[in-house]
C-alpha cells in the first residue's frame, strides 16, 4: 500500500466516522422529534374523547331539557283540559240555578261557582308572581 492510499484511506475512515456520529446526532434527534409527534397526538387524541364526551354530555343534558318542556307542556295541557271540563261543569250548575230561581242574577254574582273559579285563578295567579 502506498502513502496515498494509505493517506486516502485514513481520510475516508475519519469521514465514516464524523458520518457516523453525524448520523447519531439525526437519530436522536428525530427520535425526540417523533416522541414530541407521538405525545402531541396522544394530547390531541385526548381532546377529541373529552370534547366528545362533552358533546354528548350537553346532548343528553338538552334530551332532558326537551323531556322536561314535553312534560311541562302535557302537565298545562291536562290543566287545560281539567279547567275546560269544571269551567262546563260550572257553567252547567249556573245555568240550573238560573233556570230553577236559585239564582235571578243575568251574569255572575258572588254566589256563582263560575265566579268563585275565576277568583280561585286570579289568587293561583297573584300568588305565582
Amino acid at each position: 500500500m502506498t502513502p496515498d492510499m494509505a493517506s486516502i484511506i485514513d481520510e475516508l475512515e475519519a469521514e465514516i466516522g464524523r458520518l457516523v456520529a453525524e448520523l447519531a446526532v439525526v437519530r436522536r434527534d428525530w427520535q425526540a422529534d417523533v416522541g414530541t409527534l407521538i405525545a402531541n397526538l396522544n394530547t390531541a387524541e385526548a381532546r377529541v374523547v373529552r370534547a366528545k364526551l362533552e358533546f354528548l354530555e350537553a346532548l343528553e343534558r338538552a334530551q332532558t331539557a326537551e323531556n322536561q318542556r314535553d312534560a311541562a307542556r302535557a302537565e298545562v295541557m291536562a290543566l287545560s283540559a281539567h279547567m275546560i271540563a269544571h269551567n262546563v261543569e260550572l257553567q252547567t250548575i249556573c245555568e240550573s240555578q238560573k233556570r230553577s230561581g236559585e239564582c235571578s242574577n243575568a251574569g255572575m254574582c258572588d254566589s256563582c261557582p263560575r265566579q268563585w273559579m275565576i277568583d280561585a285563578l286570579r289568587e293561583s295567579n297573584n300568588d305565582n308572581e
